[in-house]
């Protein structure tokens, strides 16, 4: 969905690949839900896309009701149009977006290396395929 997209499969890339301190959140709580500190981001899809939430909380973390959703649905119908965007801005939209820029870098940077790591193993490979080429067509002569 609009404005969930990005951000669900940042948190996740970031997450999956250990890269800014993300967490799964414990305890007994409904949803996928990851943390960074005082920050929730709560991904998910439905039949139309992903969807995605970001919680301010306190520490320790509380009941549900203390959280404060700052980026969620800001308008649309939820499941079929919704767009979503900050709820509350604060001093915490600059940090987040800050924080989103290095994840996105790491990403980058890791994403380079795996491309140039594929690379050199495709070397590696066609070099062996062609030394087999060169060893079989001298049986041929």
């Amino acid at each position: 969905m609009i404005g969930a997209d990005e951000y669900y499969d940042l948190i996740n890339d970031a997450f999956r690949a250990n890269v800014g301190d993300i967490v799964p959140l414990e305890g007994d709580v409904v949803g996928d839900f990851r943390r960074y500190g005082n920050i929730l981001f709560q991904l998910g899809n439905h039949a139309r896309g992903k969807t995605f939430h970001m919680y301010l909380v306190e520490e320790p973390i509380g009941k549900r009701t203390d959280w404060l959703e700052v980026y969620g649905i800001t308008s649309g119908n939820p499941g079929w149009t919704e767009t979503y965007g900050w709820l509350v801005k604060g001093k915490w939209v600059k940090y987040i977006e800050d924080y989103f820029l290095k994840l996105r870098i790491e990403l980058d940077t890791i994403r380079k290396e795996n491309f140039r790591k594929d690379m050199e193993e495709a070397k590696i490979k066609q070099k062996e395929q062609q030394d087999k080429i060169e060893k079989f067509e001298t049986m041929f002569d």
